[in-house]
């Protein structure tokens, strides 16, 4: 008697360490910043499960006073009718099974008659436990077969559960099934059943992380087709402006200017859509600008590239915002200017930068780079990046040495 007391003290033990190891889990879940509710239903269910091993190793050791028990008893046994509620409730709002909230008031209306039972009746409440336990895996099945997420690792484990409750209540109608009182069975099945809840949970949180992770990556296309309609349109409005400025006074300027506009207008309505573009391309259009805005403003701007940029790859419009910020900021009206663009790879990182001089720059260099602020242009580009490379990509700019410089660095791969 000694041996199978100390054996079951044992097992006690054993299912404290697992009943607490899942409620830190689904409660770290909760508090990590996933805010997933259904967690809190499986974390206060395994702490109950938790404290009632506890009651019942308390109770083998001889360690309670008879006053004692006979005032907690009734509440270690109301707490099991509760957290068998809150097991069900985790699993009907976890895998989304319709009319959740009307089997939750089922179930809220049946467990509160097991607790009362007792007192009030003679039917042996655990009848209609068992009843629920069925209904609910059929619910899990259903689910299952419509493919919900983490619905076959929850329909294994509430398996398990239920198979080690049928042998529990038919060992003594039927001895022949004497080897399920081992405790390896027991202790198996209420393993699996936690790692298979455990793994339907983890299985959702991956599944919203993707759904997250969409949504950013969707918002950032809607922020950059945004920008795209407001800067198209900002930077066409200015050139029609300088066309008809020149209209009167020199019909010859105008008409390059409207060639020039034409040209860069096609580059530009054939390329925004794009993910990315060749980096010729990006140049080419960023050259053709340089000629329009020398036409606007009367002066000479060059774009020198060191190194062989063929094979790269940049998003539409990145270079051509920068350059288009570079000529606002550096440079005075009637003031030639030089930009000079550089391509390098760096192991597993490609290195782009961009730098020009420009009259306006000392002013700035009498602050610092830090009291810029970042106008549309600037948000244009890292919402490119972003939606182009996915948090694998850094931007920085500032002044070193009079010159202007904006360096982008993407992880290939």
């Amino acid at each position: 008697m000694n041996d199978l007391t100390s054996q079951r003290k044992e097992e006690n033990l054993l299912y404290m360490g697992l009943f607490l190891t899942a409620a830190l889990f689904s409660l770290f879940l909760f508090l990590g910043g996933w805010r997933y509710f259904p967690a809190i239903f499986f974390s206060v269910f395994t702490f109950f499960q938790f404290f009632i091993n506890f009651w019942s190793y308390l109770l083998r050791s001889n360690a309670l006073k008879v006053s004692l028990y006979y005032w907690l008893n009734p509440v270690f046994t109301s707490a099991g009718t509760i957290s068998f509620l809150l097991l069900n409730i985790f699993l009907l709002w976890h895998l989304e099974i319709p009319r959740r909230k009307v089997f939750s008031g089922i179930l809220c209306v049946s467990s509160l008659l097991h607790v009362v039972s007792p007192f009030l009746f003679q039917w042996e409440f655990w009848h209609s436990d068992l009843i629920v336990a069925f209904v609910m895996l059929a619910l899990i099945f259903q689910q299952f077969r419509r493919k919900k997420t983490g619905s076959a690792t929850a329909l294994l484990g509430y398996s398990f559960f239920l198979f080690d409750w049928l042998a529990y209540l038919l060992l003594p109608l039927l001895p022949v099934l004497v080897f399920l009182d081992e405790p390896f069975i027991s202790l198996l099945a209420y393993s699996v059943f936690l790692v298979g809840l455990m793994g339907s949970v983890t299985l959702k949180m991956r599944e919203q992380f993707r759904t997250l992770d969409s949504l950013r990556f969707r918002s950032q296309r809607l922020e950059a087709e945004l920008l795209k309609k407001y800067i198209q349109p900002h930077f066409i409005m200015n050139t029609l402006q300088s066309v008809k400025s020149f209209l009167g006074r020199d019909s010859a300027k105008a008409e390059k200017l409207i060639e020039a506009l034409a040209g860069e207008f096609r580059l530009i309505n054939r390329i925004s859509g794009e993910m990315e573009i060749p980096m010729e391309e990006e140049l080419r259009l960023c050259r053709l600008h340089l000629e329009l805005m020398g036409y606007r403003r009367n002066a000479n701007y060059q774009l020198l590239t060191d190194g062989d940029c063929l094979g790269f790859s940049i998003p539409p419009m990145v270079l051509h915002t920068l350059i288009e910020n570079g000529l606002t900021h550096a440079f005075k009206p009637k003031e030639n200017g030089n930009f000079r663009f550089h391509c390098q790879r760096k192991g597993h990182k490609t290195v782009y930068r961009l730098e020009n001089d420009g009259s306006n720059l000392e002013e700035m260099l009498k602050g610092s780079s830090a009291h810029i602020e970042e106008g549309m242009g600037m948000k244009y580009v890292r919402a490119r990046l972003a939606e182009a490379y996915a948090g694998k990509w850094r931007l920085d700019y500032g002044l070193a040495k009079g010159i202007w410089f904006v360096q982008i660095e993407k992880e290939d791969g």
